[in-house]
């Protein structure tokens, strides 16, 4: 009997611990490879520009996917309000109107997303996949003629890693301690690893989904605010691919897809850098884009399938 204890206390040791695991070994792989090119200063600075993106929308997507809302309109979400902030600030001429825009923006998209899932009565993610397409045209509609819409006049010059950093550092610990202590995080763990349960237990489903959207609205927000600052543009494939991102990030991270229990927010954090460091080693080592997409998908399935495999061995019935 101890053995037995013991040896499942190795393997949930060893789950609990593999995706950082994972991150250690693929920058030790990386930087064989390329021989030390992939963790040199300029490439580190690319890194970080590119783990901020990942990990502020899959900070917010977590909060949804925990309740079971698959949120698969994020890519969409995110390049209409950037958008529509650009739009407004080059009309206001005022840098801080241009910000407050992607914050009403899109938590009015959480808020039609949340109105549409509650009212049809249907699955979140086929309402947010057909969102996500209807928001990215709509998108191309206000950009209309123009393929690049520059707000670089309204984008003081400099860096603006500090800014980065203190927006990322204040949204994880928001929802960390939302997440993990709060009445919603526990709820929506519930709601999304057993919904008879928690409707038995007096959980409202929907306003789980409400806040898990407007959650979700405030990495949107963010995401897209880092862009307009970033690239002092906005375009048609604007955060293209944020959203499949997002996806094998929080997976890789260490998050099952259907959430519920062991939804966790430090896989937003741990996800997002595995899957930067994945794509940058990738390219600094010479392989080309499309076969970079083939292995984001192997790498998506087979992680996937164990962490699904798992957890569905140890589900409650529905």
């Amino acid at each position: 009997m101890n053995s037995v204890k013991k040896r499942r206390f190795d393997v949930q040791s060893i789950t609990r611990f593999a995706p950082v695991i994972g991150l250690v070994l693929l920058v030790t792989f990386f930087a064989v490879m390329s021989k030390g090119k992939s963790i040199s200063t300029p490439n580190l600075k690319i890194l970080f520009n590119q783990v901020v993106l990942t990990a502020l929308i899959s900070i917010g997507g977590v909060f949804a996917f925990t309740a079971g809302a698959m949120d698969m309109s994020m890519s969409g979400s995110v390049c209409c309000v950037a958008v529509i902030a650009a739009i407004v600030g080059n009309a206001t001429g005022s840098t801080f109107v241009m910000i407050a825009t992607c914050v009403v923006a899109a938590l009015l998209v959480g808020l039609i997303k949340a109105g549409l899932s509650i009212r049809m009565n249907v699955p979140p993610f086929m309402i947010t996949i057909v969102l996500g397409m209807a928001l990215s045209s709509l998108g191309n509609v206000l950009l209309g003629n123009q393929s690049n819409l520059s707000v670089s006049q309204l984008v003081p010059s400099g860096q603006k890693t500090t800014l980065y950093i203190v927006l990322l550092a204040v949204f994880y610990i928001m929802a960390a301690i939302i997440f993990n202590y709060g009445v919603f995080g526990k709820g929506a763990k519930i709601t999304g690893g057993n919904p008879r349960a928690a409707d038995q237990t007096g959980i409202n489903a929907n306003k789980v989904k409400l806040y898990a959207f407007l959650l979700g609205a405030v990495g949107i927000a963010l995401t897209a605010i880092v862009i307009l600052l970033r690239s002092k543009s906005v375009n048609a494939s604007t955060a293209s691919t944020v959203g499949m991102d997002m996806m094998v990030a929080i997976v890789l991270g260490g998050m099952p897809l259907s959430g519920g229990a062991k939804s966790k927010i430090s896989a937003a954090l741990i996800g997002a850098a595995i899957i930067t460091v994945l794509n940058n080693g990738l390219m600094v080592i010479g392989v080309d884009s499309g076969s970079i997409q083939l292995v984001r998908g192997i790498l998506f399935l087979i992680v996937v399938f164990i962490t699904g495999f798992s957890y569905r061995s140890n589900l409650l019935p529905r």
